[in-house]
């Protein structure tokens, strides 16, 4: 680029990756990725042309350290340490903020130094000399993801990616509350995490101590962290609502005692309410007010004789000292109404027994241990719930006596059996006898997973186009083909296979954080795998559970037209007749076609739809003529020049110039004055239809490239046209040289006697009698729909009522009704326009062999001719 240039470089008008608003700004959403903001290409408004990057132009980013919108002096080149990835600002941003995306010339960067960053940072400071150089400067931001629809889950200890806990129930401690957006945790700090909280309001001193424990509606007000992935977009209030404990529906339970022991004494700290003690349900407010008390117990003696119900003096049931007799003591556990946290009541027996067995085992292991008493999880993989299993002991001697053991899910719900991941509580107890002679009861706690999810365990995280991908990579071998990419997730749990659907869910959002059904366009996503309850991660979930999906651009290798024609006066170097569009006296608008090339190596093409490009100029060379000059537009016959620039609209293809950027792409178009046959006018009506039956193959000249569109079709012709539609498939292969028929009439050697016996059997003609055929025969308008109908109907009703619209509708013969209305309703028959703008539909008329290739045309463009079924 000469220096002379650089003033109409920096006039010139540039195409960025990313679309604008309305308002012509940029605003990217933030993903913890690059942006996809980048120059496509450069073109000059008043010389069309075009500008590659590395040849004419580099690109640099800075960010906007002014905060004032405005590329000047101060503005900070990206770099390691603001934003950027990496050392010369030559990447975008990968963070919150605003930005600049610098396009320079060549001349600016030379001007300066070999080193991109110290050229720019001159151009940023408004050097002198730098001030009349070619630069372009486009302002945009990295905005924060949507910080809307956050909600409260209970914090599950054992699966930190669960968020399907949205109850809260009073337990008499502080609980744990997370926050979430969708299927995404929030992490709670204020230093590098997404968010912080408040509660606003709540029972007693809720807002004070910043804790949720009493029963009632807390008011949350959660606050994104500015420096975070959801920036400062906007706080959320969150309703917490914190449920009553129902004693009524609760698992109540306290161990049996031997002998000798005081019962009250220990009752109060070994009674488990959903396995919390009882202890816990006293407020800490400093008053010791009780939540949930013993209003009463009976005792029933060895006997099995009761001594009544006791309200009061209980506090001691044995002698002072001595401790409580043999026997039953059912207590009641009732709601004291000292507070709103509990409600209704319970009853439960404490046994005093002769014998205690105090030892139990899961196998050889402890009771208590094996199940962990409440801390390492089970997974399916590694326990079965086995009752023969479970083995006792009295004094530390071995005893296999009776037992009953419980399970009990968190609510305390006894079950047949553990399939569920949850909180479970197993009770063993021996079975007291009459005289209470033995007794002893067991209980613990353990959380139960169908499997674990790590590295260990599973064998591929997905599979796309039979590629394993694994997490925390980015699998980039697709290239856009309008195809959804469709990952198959194959995870195991040990030797367990999971189940999309049930065991997880896989979610797929795009570049701005977005959940999508299907990635089909060029761009990134990501592609979020998350369990259900029934599985964990390993490492509470640290192990990460994405991986990302690049769809590249398709590179259009070369931009052509659609033709719709061949040029008899103009040849190629092969004698082929040159293709082109068919002159039609007005205005004509292109369709371009962009070609590339497929994974398989075959040579595909896609229509562009005209948002995606801009004609910055068309010259025009007529036929004859040597040099091409500026018009406005495409009409005359000759040879055109159009410059192509692709827009910010283009998605999903690139096409590409000498190195590899979008610059201005020339396309040759052909405007042809008689198409295909000398006797068919450009400016017929039929025109475009003959030369595109023509162009298929369905219809032939006859002879010296003449068509004869005004003579009259035989029922020969229209036999040999549907054969040559058909594709000429193999018939009668056996007969050499000589197709026999039932038709006297049709000599087996004439030229069409091939196509009359395979339509024949087709169903799609038949004969004017059982052995005649009149191939010479003139055709009518209703004999063809008729036949075509009878192929491509399928015996489909039509609705009469269609004829309607034209003034010869009623002088339809009556067999050909229902065959003329169809062709008239799906779009094959369109009718003959009158001097006073009626239609007609001149069904009786004979055909012509251009309404003939007009009708065949309008068959196959609107689908109702199938010729492979």
């Amino acid at each position: 680029m000469a220096a002379s240039d650089d003033a109409i470089f920096g006039a010139a008008h540039v195409e960025y990756s990313a679309t604008p608003a309305a308002d012509g700004s940029y605003s990217l959403t933030y993903t913890g990725a690059p942006v996809d903001m980048y120059v496509k290409g450069i073109s000059s408004e008043l010389t069309t042309d075009g500008y590659s990057i590395n040849r004419n132009y580099w690109v640099r980013y800075f960010e906007d350290t002014n905060n004032n919108g405005v590329f000047d002096a101060g503005d900070e080149r990206l770099g390691l340490d603001n934003g950027g990835s990496d050392e010369f600002g030559m990447l975008p941003p990968t963070e919150v903020g605003n930005y600049f995306i610098v396009a320079m010339s060549r001349n600016a960067f030379n001007a300066f130094a070999a080193e991109c960053g110290t050229a720019m940072e001159a151009i940023a400071a408004g050097d002198t000399f730098a001030s009349h150089l070619g630069t372009k400067a486009q302002y945009f931001k990295v905005t924060p993801q949507d910080f809307s629809g956050v909600y409260a889950y209970e914090v599950n200890p054992d699966n930190a990616q669960d968020v399907s806990d949205t109850t809260f129930t009073y337990t008499g401690k502080p609980l744990v509350v997370g926050f979430a957006i969708g299927n995404d945790v929030l992490t709670i700090n204020p230093e590098n995490g997404d968010c912080t909280f408040d509660i606003v309001s709540g029972p007693g001193d809720a807002a004070a101590e910043d804790r949720f424990v009493d029963a009632g509606e807390y008011k949350v007000l959660v606050t994104p962290n500015p420096d975070g992935a959801y920036g400062n977009y906007g706080q959320q209030t969150v309703t917490v609502t914190v449920g009553k404990l129902d004693l009524s529906k609760a698992f109540v339970y306290s161990p049996d005692r031997a002998e000798g022991d005081t019962v009250w004494a220990h009752v109060y700290g070994d009674i488990r309410v959903n396995g919390e003690s009882l202890a816990g349900l006293v407020t800490d407010d400093g008053t010791g007010t009780v939540a949930a008390a013993i209003v009463q117990y009976q005792y029933v003696d060895a006997q099995g004789n009761e001594h009544g119900v006791h309200t009061d003096g209980y506090w001691d049931l044995g002698e002072e000292g001595v401790g409580a007799p043999v026997g039953g003591y059912d207590y009641t556990l009732s709601a004291t109404g000292q507070n709103a946290n509990v409600v209704g009541e319970a009853t439960f027996r404490v046994a005093v027994v002769e014998n205690l067995v105090d030892q139990a085992f899961y196998g050889s292991t402890d009771f208590a241990t094996y199940f962990h008493n409440g801390g390492e999880p089970f997974f399916g993989d590694e326990w079965s719930y086995d009752e023969s299993l479970i083995k006792l002991a009295e004094g530390g001697a071995p005893y296999n006596g009776a037992k009953i053991v419980i399970v009990r899910d968190a609510n305390g719900n006894p079950v047949e059996g553990v399939s569920a991941a949850g909180r479970y509580c197993v009770t063993v107890d021996v079975p007291n006898a009459d005289n209470f002679s033995l007794g002893g009861t067991f209980i613990a706690y353990f959380t139960y997973f169908k499997g674990q999810v790590d590295n260990d365990t599973v064998e591929a995280i997905a599979t796309i186009d039979g590629t394993n991908v694994p997490f925390e990579s980015i699998y980039d071998d697709r290239v856009y083909d309008g195809t959804p990419v469709e990952p198959k997730i194959a995870l195991k749990a040990g030797s367990t296979a999971l189940v999309e659907g049930s065991d997880y869910t896989v979610v797929y959002k795009n570049a701005q954080g977005e959940a999508v059904d299907s990635m089909v366009d060029a761009g990134l996503y990501t592609v979020t795998v998350y369990l259900s309850e029934q599985y964990v991660y390993a490492d509470d979930g640290d192990q990460a559970n994405w991986f990302g999906v690049q769809i590249s651009e398709r590179e259009l290798d070369d931009i052509t037209y659609e033709t719709n024609a061949t040029d008899p006066a103009n040849q190629d170097e092969e004698g082929n007749d040159l293709p082109g569009i068919l002159y039609t006296g007005s205005e004509i608008d292109p369709v371009l076609v962009g070609t590339y090339e497929g994974t398989d190596g075959g040579e595909y093409s896609v229509t562009l739809d005209p948002t995606w490009y801009r004609i910055t100029g068309i010259t025009y060379k007529a036929p004859g003529a040597e040099r091409y000059t500026d018009v406005d537009a495409i009409q005359e016959p000759g040879d055109y020049r159009l410059n192509v620039t692709a827009t910010s609209a283009l998605k999903n293809y690139t096409w590409l110039g000498g190195d590899g950027m979008n610059v201005v792409t020339i396309v040759d178009i052909h405007i042809i004055e008689a198409a295909t046959f000398y006797d068919v006018p450009s400016t017929a009506w039929y025109a475009e239809e003959v030369a595109k039956a023509a162009a298929e193959g369905y219809v032939k000249g006859m002879g010296e490239n003449l068509f004869f569109p005004e003579a009259e079709m035989t029922r020969a012709q229209f036999a040999q046209v549907l054969y040559n539609m058909a594709g000429e498939p193999e018939w009668n292969g056996d007969n050499i040289g000589a197709y026999p028929t039932q038709f006297s009439d049709v000599d087996g050697l004439a030229w069409y006697a091939k196509a009359v016996s395979w339509a024949t059997e087709a169903g799609i003609v038949n004969g004017t009698s059982a052995t005649t055929f009149d191939p010479e025969g003139k055709i009518s308008r209703e004999q063809i729909a008729t036949m075509l109908y009878r192929y491509a109907g399928k015996g489909a009703q039509a609705d009469l009522s269609a004829l309607d619209a034209f003034v010869d509708g009623a002088q339809v013969s009556d067999w050909a009704e229902a065959a003329m209305a169809w062709a008239v309703e799906a779009g094959v028959l369109n009718g003959v326009g009158t001097e006073d703008g009626s239609r007609e539909l001149q069904a009786t008329r004979e055909l012509t062999r251009a309404e003939m290739a007009t009708m065949m045309v309008n068959a196959i463009e609107v689908g109702v001719l199938d010729f492979g079924a």
